[in-house]
C-alpha cells in the first residue's frame, strides 16, 4: 500500500474513536465504571509506557483492533509532550494533512469559552500567522475521554521499573510502582515510548547524555517580540524563543534553553526553575515586549533531548518506539500520529503466561510468580502484589529522608539541611511545594498568621509576586530558593518501605523507571497521605467515623484570564470522593478530574481534603484539641475553622454544635506523641497525616499549619540522628525551648484557662446555648450528676440537651416541647424548595435546624414517647425538592457539600435517630423516601452533574441502612445494589452497613445478602454499633 493511502486509511479508521468535540453528554459513571474491568488471569494484551502523544495514539489504534491496553506514566495527564511543557504553538506546515479525526482531539468545541482572541483565524479559530496554537487542557481532556471510551486503562503517577518474561523469552508482564505500592500486571507485549526511552536505556545499560533542555513560561500582558533572541544574563548567553498563545492577544510563551550540563533530569529541572526566576528578576534582559509581563506560570517540566546509542532488548514482544524527536510543527505531530497508528495496528493479542522471570533495570533476573491478586472492596483488579524485597535496588544513604517535598516537606528538608544533616527529599513532581504549587491551593486561610515562619513566607510571596509570577508558581520560586542547597530527587514515585526489628530502615522509590532504596536513620513522612507510614505497616484510620466517606477531592484549574463565564474563572471545584489507598479508585478520580478540568489548563496534582490518619503514641481527640491545655510536649500549633467539605455525620455536627465552618478561635496544640508511631522506630508522621481524629484533622490540615510542623520535625529528626536511641523516648525539651525563643507559640498558649464544671452548669441553667458544646466535651462521670441536680431546679432546654447527650432522658419532655413548638412554626412557614444549606454561615436557629438538633439529641436518650413523635415527623418528610445550588456565590455553587436537597439534613438526622433506636414504626416512611425521585438513582447522572450526587448517594444509603434496621427488605436491597458501585467508598460503606445490621459477613456476595434480608423481613435488626457512633 502506498504511504499516502495507508495514512488516509489509518485516519479514517479512527472515526468514532476520536470522539465528539462536545463533552456535555458524557456519562461519567458509565464511562469510568469500565476502568480496570479485564480478567486479571489473562491480563492485558499490551502495556504502553507513556501517556504522551505517541503512547496515546498507539493505544487508541491497538484498542480499535480489540486489544486490551494499559497506559502507564508517572505524570498526571495525557499528551504531556505538548501539555506539560507548554509546547502549544507549532509551525503551521503540515496542518493541511490533518483530517477531522485529529482536529476533534486538538480543538474541542467547548474550548471557545476559555478563549477571547480576535487575532485567531482559520476553520477552528486556532491559527496565528504561520503558527497553529492549542490549549493544553483541550488536548488532555480530549485524549483522555477518547482513551477511556475506547476501553484503554490508564495508570497515572506510576512508573514501569521491570519486565517479566516467560520460558520462551517472551514478555509476560511488567512491574509498576504506584502511589499505592509496587504491583505486577500480566501482559503479552510491552511498548516503551517514554521520553527518550529511558526505561530501555536503563535496562540495556545504554549510556546517554542530555544534549539540550528547554523550559517554557506562560505569561500575559506580552507585546510583540522577535521570534528568536538571546538573553544576556550574568555573563550567560541563553537562547530563547517567543510565541503568542491562543487564549488572548497578550498571552504568550517564553521558551529558553536551560544552561545546565547534567544528565540527571532532577538537576536540570531545578536549574530551569532557578534560571527562570533569575530571568524574571532581570526582565530588562528580555526584549521590550516582555518587560511588563504578569501572571506568569511555569511549565510542569522541561523538554529534554538526549544523545546516545539505544540498544535493542533481547526479549520477544518487547517493542521500542523511538520518541526523541522535537515537536516543532504540525507536520511533526502528523508524522508522530501516523507512525503511532501504524505501530498500534501491528500489535497482536496472545494468551497470558504462567512461568515467568523478572528482569529489572538493575540487572536482576529471577523467578517471580503472579500470586496475590489485589482486590479492592469487592472489586478484583487486574493487578498483583509485587514483593520489592526480592529484587535488587540501587542504594542511596542519608541521615534524614523527607518523603514528599510539599508544604511540610519543604520546611522539614530546609531545617534539617540547615542543621548540617545529610538530608534527602524525594518528590513526584519537579516543583517543590505539594498542594500549594502543584495543586494550586495557595491560600493560608485561617492559620496562625502571626507565626514568624508564616510571616516570612507571606512577605516572600508578596515580594515574589512583584516579578510577575502567579498562583502556585509563586511558591515554586520561593521553595526553589529555600532548597537551593538541599538534596532533592524529583520525578520519583514512592512505592515501599523496609522494616526490620520494629525499625524503619528506609524507603523504595522509582525514578526514570529505575528502582532505588534510600536508607536513612530517620524518615519524615510528608507525603500528605501517610504513604510511607502505610508502606511501613503503621495502622491508620480514614475518613469520617460513621461512614468513612469524607475524602472529598478536587483538581484545581488554572484561571484563564480570557474565560468568558464566571464558572470558567473559578479555580476550585469539589469533584467527588476518593479512597486514595485504592489504585482503581484513585485512577477513577484522576479521570473524573480531567473530565471536569478547564480547557485552558489545570494543576497536575489531585488534592484530596482528607487522608489517612496514622495511629501514633497519642491520638488527639476533639475535647483535648478544643480545650488546648498547655503541656511540655507541644511541638507545634494549628488553627482553622471546621470545614470537612462533606455532610458531617458526627454527634457534634448532627446536634449543630460543630457544623461546617464552625470557627475555633484558639490554636490547637499538637503534642509530640501525635507524630510518633507506636512500636516503630525511625519514623515521624508529617504534614496533615498525623495521629488525630477526623474532627481534629479539620483544624490541623491547612498548608500553613503543616509547614510550621514540618520545620519543627526537621529539627527533631536532625537532633535525633545525633543522639540515636528510640524516637519515642527522644527528649524534645531542647526543641520546645528553641521554638519558644523563636516565638513559634501563640500568646494564648500559656494564658488559656478552661471553664469549670460548675460555671458550665450554671450558664446552661441560664439558657446559654453557646456553652452547650463545652458541657458535652466534659466527662460523663464529672458533669452528669451536676446536670441532673441543676435540671431538678430549673427545667431548661440547654440542660435537657446536655442530659440527653449523656444518655439521660430526664429532659425528654422539654425537648419534645421544643420540637412541637418549631413544627408549628414550620407549618406556618414551610421549608423553601430553594433552601441553601450554609450551616454556620446560614441560620442554625431556624425552626428547621431547631427540629434537626432536637431529633439528634433525642436519638441519644429517647424512649417510646419520642419514637412516636419521630415517626410523625418522618411520615411527613420528603426530599423537599431538587438539589439547590447557589445562584449568587460561584464558590458555594461548586462546593458539592453545599449543593443538597432542601431537607437533606432533616433526613440525615431522622436516620441518625432510627439507626440508634430502630422501630417498625419507621419502616414504611423510610420506604417512601426510597421512592423519592430526588433521592433514588443518584449515581446515574451525566458527568457535568455527577459530582453533585455524591451526598445524595450517601443519603440514599443512610436511608436504606436505617430502614433495613427497621425490618424493611427494600433497604437491604438498596445497600446490596451499592456493593457494585463504581466508587470504592460507597462499596465499602454498603458492606460495612450490611455487616453491622445482620452481624454476618458475606463479603460482596449479593445473593447471600439478599437471602438474609428476605429472612429478616419485618424483624427489627441491630442498632448501630458503638464504634460507628
Amino acid at each position: 500500500m502506498k504511504r499516502r493511502q495507508f495514512i488516509r486509511g489509518c485516519i479514517l479508521a479512527f472515526s468514532g474513536l476520536m470522539l465528539s468535540r462536545n463533552f456535555t453528554y458524557a456519562d461519567v459513571k458509565k464511562e469510568t465504571s469500565r476502568l480496570f474491568s479485564i480478567d486479571a488471569e489473562r491480563g492485558y494484551d499490551v502495556v504502553i509506557n507513556s501517556t504522551g502523544l505517541a503512547g496515546a495514539f498507539a493505544a487508541l489504534s491497538a484498542s480499535q483492533k480489540g486489544l486490551r491496553v494499559l497506559l502507564v506514566d508517572r505524570r498526571t495527564c495525557t499528551g504531556w509532550d505538548m501539555v506539560e511543557n507548554f509546547n502549544l504553538s507549532l509551525d503551521k506546515n503540515g496542518f493541511e494533512n490533518w483530517r477531522e479525526d485529529m482536529k476533534k482531539i486538538f480543538f474541542p468545541e467547548d474550548e471557545k469559552l476559555d478563549i477571547n482572541n480576535k487575532n485567531l483565524t482559520g476553520e477552528y479559530n486556532s491559527e496565528l500567522g504561520n503558527k497553529v496554537v492549542f490549549l493544553g487542557g483541550s488536548i488532555n481532556k480530549s485524549l483522555m475521554r477518547s482513551l477511556v471510551m475506547n476501553g484503554v486503562d490508564i495508570l497515572f503517577m506510576a512508573d514501569v521499573f521491570g519486565v517479566f518474561k516467560d520460558d520462551n523469552n517472551a514478555v509476560s508482564g511488567v512491574a509498576i510502582s504506584t502511589k499505592q505500592g509496587a504491583i505486577a500486571v500480566k501482559c503479552s507485549s510491552f511498548v516503551d515510548c517514554g521520553n527518550a526511552n529511558i526505561f530501555t536505556r536503563n535496562i540495556t545499560k545504554s549510556r546517554f547524555e542530555i544534549v539540550k533542555s528547554t523550559f517554557t513560561l506562560r505569561c500575559w500582558k506580552a507585546k510583540k517580540c522577535p521570534e528568536n533572541f538571546v538573553i544576556n544574563l550574568n555573563s550567560k548567553k541563553i537562547n530563547a524563543k517567543f510565541a503568542f498563545a491562543k487564549p488572548r492577544e497578550d498571552c504568550a510563551y517564553l521558551t529558553f534553553e536551560v544552561p545546565c550540563k547534567s544528565s540527571d533530569f532532577s538537576v536540570v529541572e531545578r536549574c530551569a526553575r532557578l534560571c527562570a526566576n533569575e530571568i524574571l528578576e532581570n526582565k530588562k534582559s528580555l526584549p521590550k515586549g516582555l518587560h511588563n509581563i504578569l501572571n506568569i506560570s511555569f511549565a510542569r517540566e522541561c523538554s529534554h533531548f538526549v544523545n546516545g546509542e539505544l540498544k535493542n532488548v533481547n526479549i520477544k514482544n518487547y517493542f521500542i518506539f523511538e520518541n526523541s524527536a522535537e515537536i516543532n510543527s504540525c507536520d511533526d505531530v502528523f508524522k508522530l500520529y501516523t507512525k503511532s497508528v501504524e505501530f498500534g495496528k501491528s500489535l497482536k493479542a496472545s494468551t497470558a503466561k504462567k512461568s515467568v522471570k523478572f528482569v529489572s533495570v538493575n540487572g536482576d533476573i529471577l523467578a517471580q510468580n503472579f500470586d496475590e491478586r489485589i482486590v479492592e472492596d469487592g472489586f478484583t483488579t487486574p493487578f498483583y502484589k509485587f514483593d520489592l524485597s526480592t529484587v535488587k535496588a540501587e542504594k542511596i544513604s542519608c541521615d534524614v529522608l523527607v518523603a514528599g517535598v510539599g508544604s511540610a516537606g519543604v520546611y522539614a528538608l530546609k531545617s534539617a539541611t540547615e542543621r548540617g544533616t545529610n538530608a534527602i527529599g524525594i518528590e513526584c513532581f519537579h516543583d517543590y511545594g505539594g498542594t500549594k504549587v502543584n495543586g494550586g491551593v495557595v491560600g493560608y486561610y485561617w492559620n496562625i498568621k502571626t507565626h514568624p515562619l508564616l510571616r516570612e513566607s507571606i512577605a516572600q510571596s508578596k515580594k515574589t509576586k512583584k516579578i510577575g509570577v502567579s498562583g502556585g508558581t509563586i511558591f515554586s520560586v520561593i521553595n526553589s530558593k529555600l532548597l537551593k542547597n538541599a538534596k532533592v530527587i524529583t520525578g520519583a514515585i514512592l512505592c515501599g518501605a523496609l522494616v526490620e526489628n520494629s525499625r524503619l530502615i528506609g524507603a523504595y522509590f522509582t525514578k526514570d523507571s529505575k528502582l532505588y532504596f534510600v536508607e536513612s536513620k530517620v524518615s519524615i513522612d510528608c507525603t500528605g497521605d501517610a504513604d510511607l507510614s502505610a508502606f511501613a505497616g503503621v495502622p491508620f484510620a480514614q475518613g469520617e467515623k460513621r461512614s468513612g466517606i469524607a475524602i472529598n477531592f478536587s483538581k484545581w484549574q488554572i484561571q484563564s484570564m480570557s474565560a468568558q463565564t464566571p464558572d470558567r474563572q473559578l479555580t476550585s471545584k469539589d469533584l467527588g470522593i476518593v479512597d486514595i489507598t485504592k489504585i482503581t479508585d484513585f485512577q477513577r478520580a484522576m479521570v473524573l478530574a480531567h473530565y471536569q478540568s478547564s480547557y485552558f489548563d489545570s494543576y497536575p496534582q489531585l488534592t484530596p481534603r482528607d487522608t489517612r490518619r496514622p495511629l501514633g503514641l497519642k491520638t488527639l481527640e476533639l475535647a483535648e484539641a478544643l480545650e488546648g491545655k498547655p503541656s511540655a510536649d507541644i511541638i507545634a500549633q494549628a488553627s482553622s475553622d471546621y470545614d470537612p467539605h462533606s455532610v458531617p455525620m458526627s454527634k457534634f455536627a448532627r446536634t449543630a454544635m460543630i457544623p461546617p465552618h464552625f470557627p475555633h478561635y484558639y490554636a490547637v496544640n499538637i503534642p509530640f506523641g501525635c507524630v510518633v508511631p507506636k512500636n516503630l522506630n525511625g519514623l515521624l508522621f508529617g504534614g496533615r497525616a498525623i495521629s488525630v481524629s477526623h474532627d481534629v484533622l479539620q483544624f490541623t490540615r491547612m498548608s500553613g499549619d503543616v509547614a510550621t510542623l514540618g520545620e519543627v520535625e526537621g529539627r527533631i529528626a536532625s537532633d535525633f540522628v545525633k543522639y540515636g536511641g528510640n524516637l519515642a523516648d527522644f527528649d524534645i525539651s531542647k526543641i520546645v525551648n528553641e521554638s519558644t525563643k523563636l516565638g513559634y507559640y501563640t500568646d494564648d498558649y500559656l494564658k488559656r484557662t478552661n471553664l469549670s464544671t460548675t460555671e458550665i452548669v450554671e450558664r446552661l441553667a441560664r439558657g446559654d446555648s453557646g456553652i452547650l458544646l463545652w458541657a458535652c466535651l466534659k466527662s460523663k462521670d464529672e458533669i452528669l450528676p451536676r446536670l441532673k441536680e441543676s435540671f431538678s431546679k430549673i427545667r431548661n432546654l440547654q440542660t435537657a440537651y446536655a442530659l440527653s447527650w449523656f444518655g439521660d432522658n430526664s429532659g425528654e419532655k422539654v425537648i419534645l416541647n421544643e420540637i412541637k413548638k418549631n413544627l408549628a412554626q414550620e407549618e406556618k412557614e414551610p421549608q423553601s424548595e430553594n433552601y441553601l444549606e450554609l450551616y454556620w454561615r446560614g441560620n442554625l436557629k431556624s425552626p428547621y435546624w431547631n427540629i434537626n438538633r432536637a431529633v439528634a439529641f433525642l436519638a441519644m436518650s429517647g424512649s417510646e414517647k419520642s419514637d412516636k413523635v419521630i415517626a410523625e415527623i418522618l411520615e411527613n418528610t420528603t426530599s423537599g425538592g431538587q438539589m439547590v445550588r447557589s445562584k449568587d456565590n460561584i464558590y458555594y455553587a461548586n462546593r458539592i457539600d453545599l449543593v443538597l436537597l432542601p431537607n437533606h439534613n432533616r433526613i440525615v438526622n431522622l436516620c441518625f435517630y432510627a439507626e440508634r433506636r430502630p422501630s417498625i414504626k419507621f419502616a414504611k416512611s423510610f420506604g417512601k423516601l426510597l421512592t423519592d425521585s430526588n433521592i433514588t438513582g443518584s449515581s446515574t447522572r451525566k458527568y457535568s452533574e455527577g459530582r453533585f450526587n455524591m451526598n445524595t448517594g450517601l443519603l440514599e444509603m443512610l436511608i436504606a441502612s436505617a430502614s433495613a434496621r427497621c425490618g424493611l427488605q427494600k433497604g437491604a436491597k438498596v445497600l446490596v445494589h451499592y456493593l457494585g458501585d463504581y466508587q470504592a467508598n460507597f462499596r465499602a460503606f454498603a458492606h460495612q452497613e450490611l455487616c453491622d445490621i445482620y452481624k454476618k459477613d458475606f463479603s460482596f456476595d449479593t445473593s447471600k445478602w439478599l437471602s438474609i434480608a428476605k429472612e429478616k423481613l419485618g424483624v427489627i435488626a441491630n442498632p448501630l454499633s458503638e464504634k460507628f457512633r
